[in-house]
């Protein structure tokens, strides 16, 4: 049995890998909770205060298409080959812009 049996078990949901680690704590000084890629059209939007689960570091890579952040006022447009690195929870918005018909990423 591998390390990785013992330590967690990894399930898929779509194209989003949830690592789930059970009851023991672990104490790593991060660990990897979700990774996946997405393609999203239509009615996409996350705000950065109303995510759920507290105090995580989210990265996203755009592969295709077209996103868009709000972050402390400023807008960011995220096209092909751009990253964001957010904390979350922070005041922040990221979303799929009106005029952009699909946004594909890769997230961890």
């Amino acid at each position: 049995m591998l390390l990785i049996d013992i330590l967690c078990y990894m399930k898929k949901f779509r194209d989003v890998h949830v690592f789930s680690w059970g009851e023991r704590r672990m104490e790593f000084h991060s660990m990897l909770k979700f990774c996946g890629h997405e393609c999203v059209t239509g009615n996409y939007n996350w705000n950065g205060l109303k995510r759920g689960a507290p105090n995580f570091i989210l990265w996203q890579h755009t592969v295709a298409g077209e996103g868009a952040l709000v972050y402390e006022g400023r807008k960011y447009r995220l096209s092909t080959g751009e990253s964001m690195l957010i904390h979350i929870p922070h005041d922040h918005i990221y979303f799929l812009p009106d005029d952009s018909p699909s946004w594909e990423f890769k997230f961890v």
